[in-house]
C-alpha cells in the first residue's frame, strides 16, 4: 500500500512538474530586448573575430594613457551583435567604480540625432510639421534680424546662419527675469545671422535648441513624453531618457566637477543644456542619457529601414530622408537630417562613399560616438566619459576602433589588401 501511494504521489509530482515547467519556460522565455542583446560569432555575419579582438588592446591602451577612464563598446552587423564589452572604470573619483555594460552616459551632442532629429522625423511622418516649414511658422519671434527665411531643414543640416554657441551669462544679463528655457529661446530668436541661409555652414548647438522648441510646439507635448511613447518605449530602450531616475543616476558615468566639488552624475554636462533643463524642458543640443545597449537597438532600427523586432518606428522612405545627404553641394562636412557623413579614412572607405551608402555618425563632447555603415549594414556604439576626472581625448579611440571594425568586414577584405 505504501509503495502504491509513493508511486501515485510521484506520478502526481511529475505531472505538476511538467505543468509548472511549461509555465516556467514561458515566463523565463527571452524577451525581445534580451534577444536583441545576444552576442553572436563574428563569423555568422562575415566579420573577422581576430581583428575585432584587437579592439580590446586599442581601448585598454587609451585607458592606460589616461585619454579615457573606461568605455563600453558594441559592434554588430546584419542586426546581430558580435562584440559587447565594458572596459576600465566608470568612476575614478571620489571612489573607483568598475565600468559596466549597463552604464548610462551623458550623450552630449549625440542627443541631436537620437533625440531631437528623431522627434522631428516622427512629427514629419505624422504630418505635424514639414522639414520645408519656416521656423517662424512655429516661433514667430524667430523672424527677427532677417531670419524669416530659415526652414526646419536648415536647422537640421546646420546651414541656418546661426552662430555655434552662446554664453548663459549673456542670456542672464538680458533676460534674467524670464524662466531659463524661455530666456534662451528669446535670446536665439533675437540673434542676427552670421551668413546667408543655406549658403554657409556652422555646426551649431543653437540650431538644435531651436529645433527642439519647434518640435514641442508642433507636438503639443514635452519631448521626453513624446519620444518615450513613440520611439524609445516601443523599441524597449529602457535607459534612454532626459530625466534619469535615482537608480539610473547611480549607474551613470560621471563627467566633470561642479563648484561644490562633486562630480556631475545624471546631470547634463553641456552648459547651455544644463541652463535650459528646468522641469520638463528638454534641450535639443544635449541632455539625453543612454546606454550602449539601447543605442545598439536604435542603430539597428535605422539600418533596418525603420523597423526592428516587428516594431515599426519609421517608414523606409523616412529613414532614407533621415540618413541620406541633404546638403550634397556642401563640400565641408556634408550632413543628413541630424547626422554627419564620414568621408575620410579611417572612418570610411571609397566603397562606402557612394550615394546612398555613406557612413553616418555622430560624436558627443563627453566621449560618446555612434557609427553606422549602410554599405555593410554594420554599426559601432562606443561610449566613454573622457571628461572624467580631469579631461581626456576620445578622438584616438574612436578612429582606431572604427578602423578595426571596417577591416573586420568581409566586404572590405580586398579593399584593405590594396589599401593597407
Amino acid at each position: 500500500m505504501v509503495r502504491y501511494f509513493y508511486i501515485l504521489g510521484s506520478l502526481f509530482y511529475f505531472i505538476c512538474l511538467i505543468g509548472c515547467g511549461s509555465t516556467n519556460l514561458k515566463s523565463t522565455e527571452n524577451s525581445p530586448r534580451e534577444n536583441l542583446l545576444k552576442v553572436f560569432s563574428p563569423r555568422d555575419v562575415g566579420m573577422d573575430a581576430k581583428i575585432l579582438k584587437e579592439i580590446d588592446t586599442v581601448i585598454n591602451d587609451e585607458i592606460t594613457t589616461g585619454n579615457i577612464p573606461g568605455a563600453v563598446i558594441i559592434v554588430g552587423r546584419n542586426g546581430k551583435i558580435v562584440k559587447r564589452k565594458a572596459y576600465g572604470l566608470r568612476a575614478v573619483e571620489p571612489q573607483k567604480e568598475k565600468m559596466r555594460i549597463d552604464t548610462l552616459f551623458d550623450l552630449a551632442s549625440c542627443s541631436k540625432p537620437v533625440g531631437t532629429a528623431s522627434m522631428t522625423m516622427k512629427l514629419y511622418e505624422e504630418g505635424k510639421l514639414d522639414v520645408n516649414d519656416l521656423v517662424a511658422k512655429y516661433l514667430p519671434e524667430f523672424s527677427q534680424k532677417d531670419k524669416g527665411d530659415v526652414a526646419i531643414k536648415n536647422l537640421l543640416v546646420h546651414n541656418s546662419g546661426l552662430k555655434a554657441y552662446a554664453s548663459k551669462d549673456d542670456i542672464k544679463k538680458t533676460y534674467g527675469d524670464l524662466p531659463q528655457p524661455d530666456a534662451l529661446i528669446k535670446y536665439i530668436c533675437a540673434l542676427p545671422k552670421k551668413y546667408k541661409t543655406g549658403e554657409g555652414y556652422e555646426y551649431s548647438c543653437l540650431n538644435f535648441l531651436t529645433l527642439m522648441k519647434v518640435n514641442e510646439i508642433a507636438a503639443q507635448e514635452p519631448a521626453q513624453k513624446f519620444l518615450k511613447e513613440k520611439v524609445f518605449g516601443p523599441l524597449n530602450m529602457i535607459d534612454t531618457t532626459y530625466e534619469p531616475t535615482e537608480e539610473q543616476k547611480a549607474r551613470t558615468a560621471p563627467t566633470t566637477k561642479k563648484e561644490n566639488g562633486e562630480f556631475l552624475r545624471g546631470e547634463v554636462h553641456d552648459p547651455l543644456a544644463n541652463f535650459y533643463k528646468v522641469g520638463p524642458a528638454c534641450s535639443g543640443n544635449a541632455g539625453l542619457f543612454s546606454t550602449a545597449d539601447d543605442l545598439s537597438i536604435y542603430a539597428r532600427m535605422l539600418l533596418n529601414g525603420g523597423t526592428l523586432n516587428e516594431v515599426k518606428i519609421y517608414k523606409p522612405e523616412t529613414v532614407t530622408l533621415l540618413l541620406n545627404p541633404q546638403n550634397p553641394k556642401q563640400k565641408r562636412e556634408p550632413r543628413t537630417f541630424g547626422w554627419g557623413i564620414s568621408t575620410d579614412s579611417p572612418w570610411s572607405t571609397k566603397l562606402n562613399r557612394i550615394p546612398g551608402q555613406e557612413i553616418v555618425s555622430h560624436s558627443g563632447w563627453t566621449g560618446t560616438y555612434i557609427w553606422m555603415d549602410k554599405y555593410s549594414n554594420s554599426f559601432m556604439i562606443l561610449l566613454s566619459n573622457r571628461e572624467h576626472p580631469k579631461g581626456g581625448d576620445a578622438g584616438p579611440v574612436r578612429k582606431k576602433c572604427a578602423d578595426k571594425v571596417l577591416r573586420s568586414v568581409d566586404l572590405y577584405k580586398d579593399y584593405f589588401k590594396k589599401n593597407p
